[in-house]
C-alpha cells in the first residue's frame, strides 16, 4: 500500500514535460537492456523483450488513432478523420473501428461504391465465430454484424441514388432549367457531364444573355467562366446585351470568331462616362461583319467616343429594323456622307443622339435629315437630338407609318411602339425647343384625329408668338388623352384652354414651371366636365387658388365611374392655401394624391390628416414640408389602402416614428426637411 501511494502521489506532482522524460527513460532503459542481452549473445531474451515492446506500442497506437478519430469528428474536421481511419485500417487490420469509421464517412460524403468495398474489406479481414460463447468472440460477432448492417445501409443508398433532373421527362426538366437565373445555370454545367449537355443543349434560357448580369469580378471557383461560355451557347444567342468595360473588345472578339449565327439584336449598355474607353465605332462594327447579316436590332448608347458615319453603318448592316446610336462628333466631321444613301432601309425605329464636341449648336443639318427620312419610308419611331423645326414637315412627307415621333428630348425608354396595324398614324409627339406653331401645322393635319400624347418643351429657345392660339384652335383632337405642357413661352400657357376645349377625351394633364405666367381659369373649369378626365399635374405652376378649389370640389361631389384618381400640386409655393388643402382630403376617389403646404394655420393639418385617412382607395400619399406631429403621422397610418408614403417631415419627426405608424407593407420614403438644406432620401 505504501508504494502504490507513493507511485500515485509522484504521479500526480509530474508535469507534462517530465511524463515525456520518463517515458523516454522506460524506453531507454528497455534499449539498454536488449542491447546487453545482445551482446551477451541472449537472443530468446531479445526476441522476448522487443516482441513485447512492439505489442504494447502497437495497441497504445490504435487506441489513440481511436481518441484522435473521436476528437476530429466533434470537431468536424472529417478530412482528418477519414485519415487516421485509413492508418487504423494499416496498423490493426482486425480492428473492425477503421472501416467503420472510414465507409461511414465516405457514405455520408455520397460515395457509397466507395463505402461498400471498405465494408466489404472488414468483413474479409474480421473473422465471425460460429461456436464459441466467449466474450472476445462474442464481440468479434457484434463489429461483423455492425459492418454487414453499415454494408447494407450504403448498398439501399447507391439503389435509391437517382439524378431527379434526368429522371424527369425532358418538357419538365425544362421547366426547371427555366425558373433557374443564368448564373445558377452556369453552376449547374460543372455538376456533371449530364448537366453540362442538358443546360447547354437546351436554347430557350440562352435566346437572351445580359453579360451585365454575371459578376466577372466576382467569379467563383465552381463557376464556368462567361468568355468561356459564351462560344458553347452562341448559336443558341438571340439577343445579346454587353457592358461598355474594359472586357467588351474581347467580347467583340468572342462575336468575331464564333458562330452566332442566330444573334438578330445587340445592345452595348452605356458605362460611367468619366471611365477610359480604349475601343471606338470603327472596332465595334469591324467586329460585327458575322453577324451583319442577321442583325435586325443595334443599340450602341456610347455617347463620349468618336461616331462612325451612319451611312457607312447602314450600309454595313442593311436588314436593320431597329437602330439606336449615340455618338459624339468633331466640329468639322459629318454625320452623313454629302450624296444621299444609295438604298432605301429596312428601319422602323431610330433613336439618334449626335453631340458636336464643345459645341451647342443644332448637330443634324437640314440636308442630313433629308437624307436620313426620305431613305427610311418605314419609319415608325423616330427620336433625333437636336435638329432644326425642319424634321416636322420631313416626316409628315416621308414617313406615312410613323407612329411616334420624339424631337430634341434624351430618350431613355424603350423604343415601343404601337404594332396593330388597324392604328396606323401617329401616336406621341414629344416636341422641345419649338421655335414656332407653325412647325408642327403641316403633321398636326396629317395626325391630329390618331394623336394620343402631345409633350411641348421649351428649354433653350422662346417660340415666335401669334401663331399657337391659331394652331390649338384649327384641330380637334379626339384621341388626345395625354398633355404635358413644361417650361414653355407664355403664349402657350395662356391658350392652354384652347387647347383642352380641343381634346374632349383627355385623361391627364401636367403642367410644370409656368415662369410666373398664370394658368387660364378656364382650363380648370373645362376640366370638371371631360368625362375620362382622372389626373392632374400642377407642379412649380401659378393659377388662382379658388379657382381650383372650385373645380376639386365639383370632383369631390361627382358620383362618375371615371373620376379624379391622381392629383399632385407639390412644388408650388404661396399658391395653395389651407381651403384647398382641406378640399384635396374630400375626393374619395384619388389613388395618388401629392401635396406641399409650408405654412398652414393651426388645426388645418389635423384636418387634412383626418380627412386623408379616410380615403377608401388611396395608394400612394406623398406630402412634401408640411409641418406634422407625431399624432399626424399617426392617424394617417390608420389608412390600410396606403401602400407607400413619402414625407418630406419637419424638424422632430424621426424615421422610427414614421415607420411606427404605418403597417409593415408600406414602403416609406424618409427625407427630413431643414429650410433650404438638401438631404438624400432614405427608402425603407
Amino acid at each position: 500500500m505504501a508504494t502504490k501511494r507513493k507511485s500515485t502521489t509522484h504521479t500526480n506532482n509530474i508535469l507534462p514535460g517530465k511524463k515525456r522524460v520518463a517515458i523516454a527513460t522506460d524506453w531507454e532503459t528497455a534499449l539498454r537492456l536488449i542491447q546487453h542481452a545482445l551482446e551477451n549473445e541472449q537472443h530468446d531474451t531479445i526476441i522476448e523483450q522487443s516482441s513485447r515492446i512492439l505489442d504494447d506500442l502497437q495497441q497504445k497506437t490504435v487506441y489513440m488513432l481511436k481518441l484522435r478519430m473521436t476528437a476530429w469528428d466533434r470537431k468536424g474536421r472529417y478530412d482528418n478523420q477519414l485519415q487516421d481511419a485509413k492508418k487504423l485500417m494499416a496498423y490493426a487490420p482486425h480492428d473492425p473501428a477503421g472501416y467503420l469509421y472510414a465507409g461511414q464517412r465516405y457514405s455520408d460524403l455520397g460515395y457509397q461504391k466507395r463505402a461498400i468495398k471498405i465494408f466489404e474489406e472488414g468483413l474479409n479481414n474480421i473473422p465471425f465465430c460460429f461456436s464459441s460463447s466467449s466474450s472476445s468472440s462474442l464481440n468479434q460477432q457484434g463489429h461483423y454484424q455492425e459492418l454487414q448492417q453499415a454494408r447494407l445501409t450504403a448498398k439501399r443508398r447507391d439503389n435509391y441514388r437517382r439524378d431527379m433532373l434526368v429522371c424527369l421527362p425532358y418538357d419538365v426538366s425544362c421547366c426547371v432549367l427555366d425558373e433557374l437565373s443564368q448564373q445558377t445555370l452556369a453552376h449547374c454545367t460543372r455538376v456533371s457531364s449530364t448537366w453540362r449537355n442538358l443546360v447547354l443543349n437546351y436554347p430557350n434560357i440562352w435566346h437572351h444573355m445580359d453579360i451585365a448580369t454575371f459578376d466577372v469580378k466576382k467569379q467563383m471557383d465552381d463557376v464556368i467562366p462567361v468568355y468561356k461560355l459564351l462560344p458553347t451557347i452562341a448559336h443558341h444567342i438571340q439577343e445579346l446585351v454587353l457592358p461598355e468595360e474594359k472586357q467588351l473588345k474581347d467580347y467583340l472578339d468572342l462575336i468575331r470568331t464564333n458562330n452566332f449565327r442566330n444573334l438578330c439584336s445587340l445592345q452595348v449598355k452605356r458605362g460611367f462616362w468619366r471611365q477610359e474607353r480604349n475601343i471606338n465605332y470603327e472596332t465595334i462594327c469591324s467586329s460585327l461583319i458575322n453577324v451583319a447579316s442577321t442583325l435586325t436590332s443595334l443599340n450602341l448608347d456610347l455617347i463620349h467616343i468618336q461616331g462612325l458615319d451612319l451611312a457607312r453603318l447602314l450600309s454595313m448592316f442593311r436588314n436593320l429594323a431597329s437602330l439606336r446610336y449615340y455618338a459624339t462628333w468633331d466640329q468639322s466631321s459629318s454625320f452623313l456622307d454629302k450624296q444621299l444613301i444609295p438604298f432605301t432601309t429596312s428601319l422602323t425605329k431610330l433613336d439618334l443622339w449626335r453631340h458636336k464636341a464643345h459645341s451647342w449648336d443644332p448637330t443634324f443639318t437640314v440636308t442630313e435629315m433629308q437624307q436620313l427620312i426620305r431613305s427610311s419610308p418605314h419609319l415608325q419611331f423616330l427620336s433625333i437630338y437636336s435638329c432644326t423645326d425642319e424634321i416636322y414637315d420631313e416626316v409628315t412627307h416621308y414617313c406615312p407609318d410613323i407612329r411616334k415621333l420624339i424631337v430634341n428630348q434624351t430618350h431613355n425608354e424603350g423604343m415601343t411602339v404601337d404594332e396593330q396595324k388597324s392604328t396606323r398614324g401617329l401616336k406621341t409627339l414629344l416636341s422641345t425647343n419649338l421655335l414656332s406653331g407653325t412647325a408642327i401645322q403641316s403633321l398636326l393635319t396629317q395626325h391630329a384625329a390618331t394623336l394620343h400624347t402631345l409633350q411641348l418643351d421649351q428649354e433653350m429657345v422662346h417660340p415666335t408668338r401669334g401663331t399657337w392660339q391659331q394652331l390649338f384652335s384649327t384641330f380637334t383632337f379626339h384621341k388626345l388623352v395625354n398633355v404635358t405642357i413644361s417650361k414653355v413661352h407664355e403664349e402657350i400657357i395662356q391658350q392652354l384652354d384652347t387647347l383642352i376645349q380641343q381634346t374632349p377625351h383627355l385623361e391627364m394633364l401636367f403642367v410644370a414651371q409656368t415662369c410666373g405666367t398664370m394658368i387660364p381659369d378656364d382650363v380648370f373649369d373645362t376640366l370638371v366636365h371631360l368625362l375620362k378626365f382622372k389626373k392632374l399635374w400642377l407642379i412649380d405652376c401659378d393659377f388662382n387658388p379658388a379657382v381650383l378649389v372650385r373645380c376639386l370640389d365639383m370632383f369631390a361631389k361627382s358620383k362618375a365611374q371615371s373620376a379624379l384618381v391622381s392629383l399632385d400640386i407639390s412644388g408650388i409655393e404661396g399658391t395653395i392655401n389651407d381651403t384647398l388643402l382641406k378640399t384635396c382630403a374630400r375626393i374619395k376617389s384619388l389613388v395618388d394624391l401629392s401635396v406641399c403646404h409650408s405654412s398652414p394655420r393651426q388645426g388645418a393639418v389635423q384636418s387634412f390628416a383626418r380627412n386623408v385617412a379616410k380615403l377608401p382607395n388611396l395608394e400612394d400619399l406623398s406630402i412634401y414640408e408640411m409641418p406634422m406631429t407625431e399624432n399626424d403621422i399617426q392617424v394617417i397610418g390608420k389608412n390600410r389602402s396606403i401602400c407607400r408614403f413619402t414625407i418630406n417631415a419637419s424638424e422632430g419627426i424621426t424615421q422610427e416614428q414614421v415607420l411606427g405608424s404605418f403597417a409593415p407593407h408600406v414602403l416609406i420614403d424618409y427625407d427630413e426637411f431643414y429650410g433650404d438644406d438638401d438631404n438624400d432620401d432614405v427608402e425603407f
